[in-house]
């Protein structure tokens, strides 16, 4: 039929359209180039900190960014043209769409995480996070790739952050003379970003002695004095001004207010013989240093013996006061909730809208075993650093002069007058 012919005669010219590449396009989509099909797609991912100055990508540094982005180039999800190798860093990184739900600094781990890109489709997803896992180190472990929307931007797409911030319980000392006498208090202020406290030869403080470490070990968290911490810690919650807790935040600079949902030691181990406390805090958004400053102002108001309206005083905002940095050895990004984006797919999923049943939710239940072995093994970084490094022991042992820096008191004669 007339009609028959016709349509077979479209169909041959739009394939021809389809097929009749030039031969430099042919090649570099068969060599996984530019013209290689890439799909929105987000990564979940956990890593130990140790060893790295962080999970941003940031040239010439040993970076957490920067061995996945490798890891999925030689996986086959990232092409050679949209390495950072061959580009200028960040517009490499631009051109794929490559953005990280949370930054987290040196030292610090990561339970989960998740980065967003636009990658080179993979055939079957189980077996490509296999292939980009055969290409990390053991201490960085990717748990599933799966497809987004195409807005989908993993920064903005977190309602919720979960962090740890994990440490020996002898943080709490009920009395400081009971391990510490003035003669032994350090002379060394940490500096700003918390780095100072460790064995010498590290950061020029002096080794803690082992005797005075298994007094350390020792020590217990009773019910009295957790309850104590807790009270302390709740004057985070809610909306208030940290722009005392970051850096280079003015007064009244609207973007330092944050909301902080939960703050509290959330369980107590022993690991090793040393008694460890694991302090949740919840919240949409942190700043760079907020919560290691939280925890540090906290063991200020505590072992200073202050009120907690120390705390609330810190939060004003039109209030500046110095703060400490605690260190970033115990610090773990734990999970990330996308309420956000659970709510754009069911709705698309709701008016029928094309390709929405294809999309998956952010909760990576299947993964879990495997976040809780990466949880594990964090854990045990973190008891392994403070038993050869002694970090926190240090940090605590300076805690007089930190206090008497920030707020002008000293313990010694205030817990003689006490008494």
């Amino acid at each position: 039929m007339p009609g028959s012919e016709t349509q077979e005669q479209v169909k041959e010219t739009v394939e021809v359209v389809q097929t009749d590449e030039p031969p430099a396009k042919k090649a570099r989509t068969e060599e996984g180039g530019r013209g290689a099909k890439k799909k929105p797609y987000a990564i979940a991912l956990g890593y130990v900190g140790t060893g790295y100055q962080g999970l941003q990508y940031n040239k010439g540094f040993k970076t957490i960014e920067e061995d996945l982005m490798n890891a999925i180039h030689k996986a086959g999800g990232i092409s050679a043209d949209n390495m950072v190798s061959g580009n200028s860093g960040m517009n490499a990184l631009q051109k794929i769409g490559w953005m990280r739900a949370s930054r987290t600094d040196k030292g610090v781990h990561a339970v989960m995480n998740l980065v967003s890109l636009k990658l080179q489709e993979p055939d079957n997803n189980a077996a490509f996070v296999c292939a980009v896992n055969e290409h990390l180190p053991k201490q960085i472990r990717v748990y599933d790739a799966v497809k987004v929307t195409k807005s989908f931007n993993s920064k903005t797409a977190v309602s919720h952050r979960y962090y740890n911030y994990v440490l020996p319980t002898f943080a709490f000392l009920e009395d400081f003379r009971s391990v510490f006498s003035p003669e032994t208090a350090m002379v060394k202020i940490e500096n700003e970003e918390g780095e100072e406290g460790g064995q010498a030869g590290n950061t020029g403080y002096a080794a803690i002695p082992d005797e005075m470490f298994e007094k350390l070990k020792a020590y217990r968290l009773t019910d009295t004095a957790r309850a104590r911490v807790d009270k302390i810690l709740a004057e985070y919650v809610g909306t208030n001004w940290f722009h005392n807790y970051t850096k280079d935040k003015p007064l009244g600079d609207p973007s330092a207010q944050r909301y902080v949902t939960e703050f509290k030691i959330d369980s107590i181990d022993v690991i090793d013989g040393m008694e460890v406390a694991t302090i949740t805090v919840k919240g949409a958004a942190f700043m760079i240093h907020q919560i290691r400053r939280m925890i540090a102002m906290a063991l200020v108001t505590y072992n200073a013996k202050l009120g907690p309206e120390y705390i609330v005083k810190s939060l004003l905002k039109d209030t500046k006061l110095g703060v400490p940095t605690a260190p970033p050895t115990g610090l773990l990004l734990r999970q990330l909730i996308f309420d956000f984006y659970h709510k754009k797919v069911s709705s698309m999923r709701q008016w029928g809208q094309f390709g929405a049943d294809k999309l998956q939710t952010l909760d990576f239940k299947s993964s879990e075993p495997l976040m809780e072995s990466m949880h594990m093994m964090i854990k045990e970084e973190i008891m392994l650093q403070e038993k050869s490094g002694r970090v926190m022991a240090c940090w605590i042992r300076s805690l007089p002069n930190i206090i008497m820096r920030y707020t002008g008191i000293n313990i010694y004669e205030k817990l003689a007058a006490a008494e």
